[in-house]
Formats: structure tokens, sequence, C-alpha cells
């Protein structure tokens, strides 16, 4: 793969990978590495981010859909296959659709994103907000959430998520 073809590139234990999909960037050998977004992603559909930990940089650019379905970054699975990704923006205005944590540690560094938030039906892991500005927060797993959030900017907050069983 070369560089103008790459919509990721990865570097990782001293090397450089390129990507044409940024699903294929979190491997195991890319652990421990940081994943950069050279392109912006369009194409609706999840990214599920487990083992790590990783960087995403969105490094100014935009994660967002041109269809219904949205571009969801999901840390970890509900299996309880777990995920830990750090999210930065080193450019600017890079923006990412949908973050999510199913399983897993998710740190948001800075950036602007529609959504982050946890799902209520499996969620276990943390959510670190270092600053960035999220459209609408939600803490399903907690009865916590709210619309507008704004920036977080005033230093680290940390929501810590458990698995809630509903029965029927």
């Amino acid at each position: 793969m070369t560089e103008e073809d790459a919509v990721v590139k990865v570097e990782a234990d001293g090397q450089t990978r390129y990507y044409k999909a940024i699903d294929d960037a979190f491997t195991d050998e890319n652990q421990d590495g940081t994943v950069t977004l050279m392109k912006d992603v369009t194409n609706g559909h999840t990214i599920y981010v487990t083992g790590g930990p990783y960087i995403l940089d969105l490094n100014g650019c935009d994660m967002s859909s041109v269809s219904e379905d949205s571009v969801t970054v999901t840390v970890g699975k509900a299996d309880g296959d777990k995920g830990n990704l750090t999210v930065k923006d080193s450019g600017t205005d890079g923006r990412l659709e949908k973050l999510v944590v199913e399983s897993g540690s998710l740190t948001v560094g800075n950036g602007s994103f529609g959504f982050v938030g946890d799902n209520a039906s499996s969620c276990i892991g943390s959510i670190n907000f270092k600053g960035g500005h999220a459209d609408e927060f939600k803490i399903n797993s907690r009865g916590y959430w709210t619309d507008g959030v704004g920036n977080f900017v005033d230093g680290l907050r940390t929501f810590v998520l458990w698995r809630r069983f509903v029965r029927g």
C-alpha cells in the first residue's frame, strides 16, 4: 500500500504501515501504535477496536457518513473482548461522528464528536475526558445522559461503566 492510496497511517514498533481501510489498522501488530487518519472516512459502518492500547489521531480529518448509517468507533465488544483507545486530533477541525464504549477503556484527549457514550445493554469499562467537544454525551449504564454537553475542558472527568441487566 502506498502513502498516496492510504486512508490511515500506523506507526508502531518503529515501523510505518499504510492501510486503505481503517478497520485493518487495529490489529495485534499495531498495538501500542498511533493510527493517524490521512483522509476523511465517509462510509457508514462500525469499527471495532479490541486489544490495544491504540491512539487514534483524527489529524484534522472527518469520520462522518454521507449515508444514513453513521461512522461509529466502538471500543471493545459486548462479548467482553476489551479495547483500549485514546482519541485525539493533532490537526484542526477533525470530527468523529460516534464514539461508543462496550468493554474497555476510552480516553478522549481532544477533538470534536457528534456522540460519546456507552452501549447500555453491555457496557463495562471507563471513559476518561481530558478535553474535546461532544454534541451529545450519554452514560446509559449509569442512568445519566445529557444533550448539548459542550466542551470538556476543565480537567479530567472519569466515568466508570458497568453492565446493567434488565429483566423482561
